[in-house]
């Protein structure tokens, strides 16, 4: 039987304890059944925009020779086993091994280093939140926190097209099609906060702290800057989850 754990990820990538990701079973871990040794493990992970700027090996078989640029896989912010097999399935096939590359590294690169927060729903509330279940309404169910990289805010149009190119394996991995329902409900719980909005802080139910993108907006209506990163007016577009009904 798989051992399920709860881990944590920083702004940058898989290395603090402020927030749990959600459920990593581990076999997606390459046999780390010991949540204190994958703890320790995560805790050592590298922040991932500096790990990013250094090649890492193995290098592509091409002309190119071009690096292996995912974080190990105890470092990444969410696994799923669909993701990876259709990458193994994909890149060996290929003719072109520097492109095999290209696709290996950017394929996965949301799930890898952006999914800051996410519950699958199964998790007890906090008594602590019960007043942002209030405030915001009920944070029930499945919630993602979805970052863009760069900025640690989600942004309803960029966590969209971050997800999309999973959602055709969402029923393959129910954890994948889990985290894509989180997006949908967090943006659903945004909206309905702040509809003339569109990038947003960590939700209060993730216990992460609101960061400051150094501007000074003066919008009408006003709003809260602990919630909200960004404020002028945002374009609803829908995101269809075709193998699983489910709309965004």
């Amino acid at each position: 039987m798989a051992l399920t754990i709860s881990i944590s990820v920083s702004n940058a990538g898989a290395t603090s304890d402020q927030a749990p990701l959600g459920s990593v079973e581990k076999d997606s871990l390459f046999g780390h059944s010991d949540p204190a040794e994958i703890k320790k493990l995560r805790a050592a992970c590298p922040d991932y925009k500096q790990y990013s700027t250094v090649p890492h090996l193995p290098l592509s078989e091409g002309p190119l020779a071009l690096p292996y640029q995912r974080p190990a896989p105890v470092c990444r912010t969410f696994v799923s086993d669909a993701v990876d097999e259709l990458i193994a399935n994909i890149t060996t096939r290929m003719v072109d091994k520097d492109l095999a590359r290209i696709f290996e590294n950017s394929f996965p690169l949301t799930i890898d280093t952006t999914i800051r927060w996410h519950v699958d729903g199964t998790q007890k509330k906090a008594h602590a939140h019960k007043k942002h279940h209030e405030q915001w309404g009920v944070w029930d169910g499945p919630h993602s926190f979805v970052v863009t990289g760069d900025i640690n805010a989600m942004w309803l149009r960029d966590s969209q097209g971050q997800l999309r190119q999973y959602q055709a394996l969402a029923k393959k991995d129910p954890r994948l099609e889990k985290l894509i329902l989180g997006a949908i409900a967090t943006q659903a719980e945004y909206v309905i906060q702040a509809p003339y909005c569109n990038a947003f802080q960590p939700p209060p139910p993730s216990g992460l702290a609101p960061s400051g993108n150094g501007q000074r907006d003066i919008v009408n209506p006003v709003f809260d800057p602990s919630q909200v990163t960004s404020s002028p007016g945002i374009s609803w577009t829908g995101l269809t989850v075709s193998h699983t009904g489910v709309r965004m």
